[in-house]
């Protein structure tokens, strides 16, 4: 018989459901979950895959389908930053120009050099002579190249002032939709695109970071930067404020698992985690089921989830938590 030569095989949730629940005999092999088995399963599957998401759940392997490179803008004197749902600006990807003309304070048409993939909505920033970048939306573009803005800018901006832009995630506001897990690599990118490895310190670093010194001075280019994982928010903090907007930057990071709002949702893991995910699910399900685990139950979770947690080996010891960023190869 011939290979299928197929290789999409995914898993929703309500799968993964039904294989824990037929595991604990809380449902015979193929028949129809009760809606409220089914919601309970669901919501031990979403805690279940939110835990699983974070680098400390035991895995000797990374997690590399939820590493995502996200670009935070700077702002004028700030040190303190949040990227989440309602955080500062910053995107999976964007693109600039410059001015093409000098442009007047209040002016809400601006002559750039490229409006190209510009569109309306998008989110745009224009770099004062003031130093400091205007957010707001874009109306329309049009010929010329020119762009409408939505609110005029608050003063002056001169030819050859930067020009970002980036199209919002549904939902996020101006920001990214989620809180990262955490930060694994960090560069400062200048407007040529070169970049600048920085020093990343995690939550139990901070006391190193605090003895990094002077942290009130401003800088062009900061050097290091503190994250924590707030409840709703990640914030970040750096070593010195900004002086100069047109650097952007550019952080490697883990991003949660997306949340399975429905039962249809396929699960935001790899083939190789399917197995470990069920058997992990079938264990939580087995004392509100009062399911008496077996061995064998025990022997199947402990081979798949060995498996699926020895995926992706990060090739040295001590994973991403070095405060030296040049110990990580983003490349990998």
């Amino acid at each position: 018989m011939a290979t299928s030569n197929s290789f999409d095989f995914s898993l929703t949730a309500a799968d993964a459901c039904q294989s824990a629940l037929e595991k604990v005999k809380a449902v015979v092999a193929g028949e129809s979950v009760d809606a409220d088995d089914q919601a309970l399963a669901l919501r031990e599957l979403n805690k279940l895959v939110k835990q699983w998401s974070h680098p400390s759940d035991g895995s000797e392997g990374m997690k590399v389908w939820l590493r995502r490179f996200v670009y935070m803008f700077l702002a004028e004197g700030q040190r303190v930053y949040l990227l989440g749902p309602s955080g500062d600006e910053a995107t999976e990807s964007y693109t600039q120009t410059t001015i093409r003309l000098a442009e007047a304070a209040a002016q809400t048409v601006l002559d750039v050099v490229s409006t190209t993939g510009m569109i309306a909505a998008d989110i745009i920033g224009i770099e004062l002579d003031d130093g400091t970048l205007h957010w707001t939306t874009i109306v329309s573009i049009g010929a010329g190249p020119v762009v409408t803005i939505t609110t005029g800018l608050p003063s002056a901006a001169a030819i050859g002032r930067r020009v970002f832009w980036y199209t919002p995630v549904s939902g996020a506001g101006n920001s990214i939709p989620y809180r990262p897990v955490e930060i694994i690599f960090a560069s400062v990118r200048d407007d040529s695109g070169n970049d600048t490895p920085m020093d990343v310190f995690q939550r139990e670093q901070w006391g190193e970071f605090e003895l990094v010194s002077p942290k009130t001075t401003e800088a062009d280019v900061p050097v290091s930067l503190f994250y924590e994982p707030k409840r709703t928010q990640g914030q970040i903090t750096l070593d010195s404020a900004s002086g100069d907007v047109t650097y952007v930057l550019r952080l490697l990071l883990y991003a949660p698992v997306d949340d399975l709002d429905a039962a249809s949702n396929d699960l935001a893991f790899p083939q190789e985690w399917f197995a470990a995910v069920e058997w992990e699910l079938a264990k939580r399900l087995s004392t509100p089921f009062e399911y008496p685990w077996t061995q064998t139950d025990q022997d199947n979770w402990s081979q798949a989830t060995v498996i699926a947690r020895k995926t992706n080996p990060r090739g040295f010891t001590g994973g991403f938590r070095s405060v030296d960023s040049s110990e990580y190869d983003p490349n990998l």
